[in-house]
């Protein structure tokens, strides 16, 4: 007798459009080599609560950069407004936004990507997330709460500094 399992779509995907959503979690992912030039940088992660009945997470990765033709910072002038000198990303924690969502296939998996990020209307009924909103730095170390999606775990354990880390720490 085997083990089967079946794949069981308990949950409504998501369309393409636009969604109002609460930001429930900031990832500093470390230094991550790029997939398409080969560069090593500094990224993020934004994850966003959409509550369309089903609760649905999305994500963006980012570079750590506010450089006006830096993505985040294209993304966050349309979520907060105008941004000059430094900003502190603990803020958007708990912070409404609309995003446009385009799906992707990839390989046979559909991804959900945030195309676009802007404010909400003052009209809109700000939604609470039902998930404990998170912040991590690498300056908390390398201990990952439970609070952080394992998938976002194992990208900031592939950063450089994780792996520099793991070089420091002596072996008994």
């Amino acid at each position: 007798m085997g083990f089967i399992l079946e794949s069981k779509k308990d949950f409504t995907p998501l369309e393409d459009g636009i969604y109002q959503a609460v930001c429930v979690g900031i990832y500093d992912i470390g230094t991550q080599v790029n997939k398409f030039d080969g560069k090593e940088r500094h990224k993020l992660i934004i994850e966003w609560e959409i509550q369309t009945g089903d609760t649905h997470y999305v994500y963006k990765t980012y570079t750590a950069s506010l450089r006006p033709n830096s993505v985040l910072y294209k993304d966050l002038t349309g979520w907060v407004g105008k941004i000059e000198g430094s900003f502190d990303l603990e803020k958007l924690l708990g912070l409404n936004a609309q995003l446009m969502i385009k799906s992707v296939d990839v390989n046979g998996k559909t991804y959900f990507n945030v195309v676009n990020v802007m404010g909400v209307s003052k009209t809109m009924k700000p939604l609470e997330p039902k998930k404990k909103p998170t912040l991590y730095t690498l300056e908390q170390g390398f201990t990952l709460s439970d609070d952080i999606p394992e998938w976002i775990k194992n990208v900031i354990k592939n950063s450089k500094e994780y792996k520099m880390f793991l070089e420091s720490v002596p072996f008994n």
